[in-house]
């Protein structure tokens, strides 16, 4: 993509008529070439020419986004393709065959980042690391030797506050691409420094206001489209769109741009999405006809699904873990003329990992070559996403076994096992049409038979026999394009409490049927599923940072309110609150008998009393952002620090009766980071579980070390074959509890290891 010129960038007064041609290397008239004013799209004539009216009732200027621009055809490219409209002036737009056989060859495959946020950090969570335009270049230049791409493309949040100094910086940087690259904006980039102020869009979204001059400063038009091999790619900008400053422009445009794209009368030709946000059932209900897939960014998130055949991919961000704690990755998209493909790749791969492209959503195998990290114990049984085409992401024990949720490497498909513990055989297998959250399935039981529930990444919720892997019911999401389920739902009393907290559901377990719905907890927003429900007993806490800025307890059989803890603002004399924003959860509470819950919060670890609003005790942590829920044992409650720090805690004072400490020398170095907004691997991250008298902590060195919990004494680590990034499940098989240990690790890989 070019970079606007100073001359570009004039604000000239636009004249009544606009004209121009489109010509070869050779001065050669190109026909045919789709030309754009931003809200009308015109072919070039037999001459190459071009011409666009202004509009009489508005002072002769030109009705679209204040920029032509040409629709660069699959196998030519253009030192410029765009410019203001300006009075005067006869455009020349001049197309060269292009260098690169990739560029016109099938399958044509291209990496798909997001959220760069160059020169972000400081108004972030400490310790933070976001975009560096000097991590950039090296990530794009890696990504160019490990794949075959042609060419990038970026989908928004390229700078962390859409000032100069970061334009600046990514310019610098993307200057020396390897590769061709496209960009749209993300709502950062309208952020012009400090000037927004938060607002609720027309569709009911928590955003901010946004001012788009930067972005079209700097990088040019915001909504245009350009051709692959078969295959048009239409960039848009969703914030302005979400916002409704230019709602109608765009999508008018988008009709027209598809018209021209059909023009030669075969039809509705394929095309992509590059748009910043996941887009809404809305807006694709008023484009002509479906992409074939939408490419998206924005959540901070790893999540593909398929809705109504079309695939949705949104990316994790490509310099810093997620949210929901992907690692930093991209995609790899392929084209073959007829399908999409994608696969992830890590970011930063583990040392010895081989840095290629991997699984989707993997690290890599994650086992270092270095001296201090130990041999791993050989797994008594294992699969792999290479013999399965599916990796792990969580798992839990069932009835008849281990119950695994996967994610089908390549494609929004799932699937769920249930593994004999003891040889790893496939007991039954039920495949899903769409990702499992996250987190291991719920447990419950319909007329004293065992049911498991297993959320899905869309929203929608299934009950499965436990026994057979027989699908009982199924609860279709509410929203499946804006329900962004990264966790469990809860199970309690015969209610399954699911949805996220802008749209709360209670299901019946026993036939799925919806027994009520609760809107009115909060707006609809960007990080939606923090936390799943809290269940205990007949009632259920639901709360999740950002917003809304309370918790809430609900009746699980009626929805109704029995308790609402509202957030405080900050003293700003004293700097106590009983209860803050920064005190939501952030991770799954816990209930402590009878009126607190435990929880991690953004910097530690609070338990709050909801009935009264109270702050009860609080921990801070070294690390914010901590993946791992509290624990509750027989002595209290574990708490755990990315950083390497394990704790046990009084349930009622929150004082500290031990703690452990993460060493290199005793548990091997960290391989992964899945830390959100950081890079830099630490130690620790999901939650730990118990084995009886023992507790299993899953660490990203590779191993699972197993203290005493009554006095947090080192009994031992057990090495494993890649980083632990899920709860470990511990089995009695044969002579008692705590022999083996079924772990998720980050290659996608199911393990089962010895404990002695």
């Amino acid at each position: 993509m070019d970079t606007p010129t100073q001359h570009d960038r004039e604000d000239d007064t636009p004249s009544d008529t606009v004209r121009g041609t489109v010509v070869d290397s050779l001065g050669q008239p190109l026909p045919r070439i789709s030309v754009s004013d931003g809200l009308r799209v015109t072919l070039t004539d037999d001459n190459g020419a071009f011409s666009f009216n202004g509009d009489p009732d508005n002072g002769g200027a030109l009705p679209g986004s204040g920029f032509i621009t040409v629709t660069v055809p699959a196998g030519l490219t253009a030192d410029r393709w765009f410019c203001r409209t300006r009075s005067g002036e006869d455009l020349r737009f001049v197309l060269e065959r292009a260098t690169d056989p990739a560029a016109t060859a099938l399958p044509y495959r291209f990496a798909h980042l997001t959220d760069l946020h160059i020169g972000g950090a400081a108004m972030y969570p400490q310790p933070a690391e976001l975009g560096d335009a000097e991590v950039l270049g090296a990530l794009l230049r890696r990504i160019a030797e490990q794949t075959d791409v042609a060419s990038f493309m970026i989908t928004g949040d390229l700078t962390d506050r859409g000032v100069d100094d970061q334009y600046r910086e990514l310019l610098r940087t993307l200057s020396h691409s390897p590769r061709p690259w496209h960009t749209v904006p993300g709502n950062h980039d309208h952020m012009a420094g400090d000037r927004y102020h938060s607002t609720v869009s027309r569709t009911g979204y928590e955003i901010h206001t946004g001012d788009p001059a930067a972005y079209e400063t700097w990088m040019g038009p915001r909504w245009y489209s350009f051709d692959l091999p078969g295959l048009h790619v239409v960039c848009m900008d969703w914030l302005t769109d979400e916002l409704d400053l230019d709602a109608g422009i765009q999508r008018s445009w988008l009709a027209a741009d598809l018209a021209a794209w059909n023009a030669g009368g075969q039809g509705e030709r394929p095309w992509i999405l590059l748009y910043h946000d996941q887009p809404t059932r809305e807006f694709l209900g008023s484009a002509p006809y479906p992409p074939k897939a939408t490419f998206s960014g924005h959540r901070h998130t790893d999540r593909i699904v398929k809705t109504d055949d079309v695939l949705h991919v949104n990316t994790p961000p490509a310099m810093f873990g997620g949210i929901d704690h992907s690692v930093a990755g991209y995609r790899v998209v392929e084209w073959d003329g007829e399908q999409i493909t994608v696969v992830t790749g890590p970011s930063f791969p583990p040392a010895g990992s081989g840095g290629t492209v991997g699984s989707a959503g993997s690290a890599g195998s994650g086992r270092a070559a270095a001296e201090d990290t130990p041999a791993p114990v050989t797994p008594l049984w294992q699969h792999e996403p290479d013999t399965t085409g599916y990796r792990a992401v969580a798992a839990g024990q069932g009835t008849a076994g281990t119950l695994v949720a996967y994610r089908a490497c390549e494609g929004g498909e799932g699937r769920l096992s249930c593994l004999d513990l003891a040889t790893g055989r496939t007991v039954w297998e039920l495949d899903l049409d769409t990702w499992p959250a996250a987190d291991a399935p719920v447990r419950g039981s319909v007329d004293g038979s065992p049911v498991a529930v297993i959320g899905l990444v869309d929203g929608s919720v299934i009950a499965v026999d436990d026994t057979a892997g027989t699908l009982l019911w199924r609860f279709d999401s509410t929203d499946p394009m804006r329900r962004f389920s990264l966790h469990s739902p809860a199970v309690t009393e015969g209610t399954v409490i699911a949805g996220d907290v802008s749209d709360v559901v209670g299901i019946s377990l026993d036939d799925g049927t919806l027994r009520w719905r609760r809107r009115d907890l909060a707006n609809y927003q960007t990080f939606i599923t923090m936390a799943s429900p809290a269940p205990d007993g007949s009632r259920v806490a639901v709360g999740s940072f950002p917003a809304p800025e309370r918790i809430s307890v609900l009746d699980a059989a009626t929805g109704g309110d029995l308790a609402t803890a509202h957030a405080q603002q900050q003293s700003r004399t004293t700097g106590e609150s009983p209860f803050s924003r920064a005190a939501l959860p952030v991770a799954t509470p816990v209930w402590a008998a009878p009126t607190g819950i435990i929880y991690t919060t953004l910097n530690g670890t609070s338990r709050l009393n909801p009935f009264t609003a109270t702050v009860e005790w609080q921990r801070l942590s070294r690390r914010p952002w901590n993946e791992a829920s509290p624990l509750c044992v027989p002595d209290g409650v574990v708490v755990t620090d990315s950083s390497g720090e394990v704790s046990l805690l009084d349930v009622d004072t929150g004082d500290t009766r031990w703690t452990w400490n993460w060493s290199r020398d005793s548990s091997g170095a960290p391989l992964v980071c899945r830390g959100t907004s950081r890079r830099t691997p630490e130690p620790l991250s999901a939650t730990p579980a118990l084995a009886g008298e023992e507790i299993l902590v899953p660490t990203l060195c590779a191993s699972v070390v197993v203290l005493d919990v009554s006095t947090g004494e080192l009994r031992r680590v057990v090495p494993t074959c890649a980083p632990v990034t899920a709860t470990p499940i511990p089995g009695p098989v044969g002579h008692g509890p705590g022999l083996l240990m079924v772990t998720v690790e980050s290659d996608g890989g199911v393990r089962c290891y010895p404990l002695q």
